[in-house]
């Protein structure tokens, strides 16, 4: 990674930042009385072009896909170091990968759901899948395709198939951050790792799974030492959450832990965990220039395309304010 390569396109960047919704909006947005106020408030921002589709969910989130797989086509051709871009889109390559072994799996077509943020052949993996039952050919995923074959054979389970895909991802993300060389960036996905293993922790403990179905897909490579997981697993959420203390994200954990202490409801330890990595996020911005600012930016986009997302659903389910924020959490700048 050289920072002089990223001189220019970090300028082009800023301006793109400027067009990001702020606070004062996204509160607009929450806060507007009904469905037809949600698209009059989207009419002024730069999804103005969306806010007709809000209705019909289908294309509604397939416009908001689109917007996210425009980003990525253009971000891969400004960053000099692919990386920086892959381990971000990385997540939408091993998504259409589950789409396609659960085509195969359950006989069904569902390529509808691909998101083509990358130029991976998936039609051409689901050939081989119906021909021979495995990957066969020499595709940049095939180990961990076929390891998820392995899992759902041995346990019919979909969730371990998706489990063994995740841990994959997680894994090959934080090959490429090392990769490019960027502590900020190798930081942000330790963070992902970590926020990964407390949210399935947490819900496997909820879901009264033993702990050698949790400690299986624990993923290496956090902050956090993979092994504390199981070690503390049978202690009570207080407890397990306590002995995150000496780490950065105790703070947020706390916070979703008393409030999920008040409802019962695990999304206050999830939305919490996202208002952490929010956070960290806009370090980012501190930084002039290089793979940083891209990667930050990328991050806060996504983050956008998911609170419109979230809050256009809660318009369409008739949900308050209040109920609304419980989803998105926080609002950060």
């Amino acid at each position: 990674m050289n920072r002089e390569d990223y001189i220019q396109n970090s300028a082009t960047v800023r301006v793109y930042e400027k067009r990001l919704i702020d606070i004062q909006t996204f509160n607009k947005l929450i806060d507007s009385e009904d469905l037809q106020d949600f698209k009059r408030v989207l009419a002024e921002t730069s999804y103005a072009d969306l806010a007709d589709l809000v209705g019909q969910r289908t294309k509604f989130d397939k416009a908001l896909n689109d917007r996210l797989s425009t980003m990525y086509k253009e971000f891969f051709k400004m960053a000099k170091d692919r990386e920086v871009v892959e381990i971000l889109a990385s997540k939408y390559i091993f998504h259409n990968l589950k789409v396609i072994i659960k085509s195969y799996l359950l006989d069904q077509d569902l390529t509808d759901l691909l998101i083509p943020i990358s130029d991976y052949n998936y039609l051409e993996l689901l050939e081989d899948l119906k021909e021979n039952g495995r990957a066969t050919k020499d595709y940049k995923f095939k180990a961990a395709i076929n390891a998820a074959l392995d899992e759902y054979e041995e346990s019919k389970d979909p969730q371990r198939l998706d489990m063994t895909l995740d841990t994959w991802h997680s894994e090959y993300a934080s090959e490429l951050s090392e990769k490019l060389g960027s502590d900020y960036i190798k930081f942000m996905v330790r963070n992902r790792i970590d926020s990964q293993n407390i949210n399935m922790t947490v819900r496997g403990k909820k879901q009264n799974h033993r702990v050698n179905c949790v400690a299986d897909f624990m993923i290496k490579g956090g902050n956090i030492p993979a092994d504390l997981y199981s070690r503390y697993y049978y202690e009570n959420t207080e407890d397990l959450i306590e002995v995150f203390k000496p780490y950065d994200i105790y703070k947020f954990l706390d916070q979703g832990l008393k409030a999920t202490m008040e409802d019962g409801k695990l999304l206050h330890i999830r939305q919490k965990v996202f208002e952490y990595i929010d956070e960290n996020t806009l370090k980012g911005l501190k930084i002039t220039y290089g793979p940083e600012v891209l990667y930050s930016y990328m991050l806060r986009k996504e983050r956008e395309v998911q609170m419109i997302r979230t809050i256009a659903v809660g318009k369409i389910n008739q949900m308050t304010p209040e109920q609304i924020r419980e989803r998105t959490g926080e609002l950060i700048a």
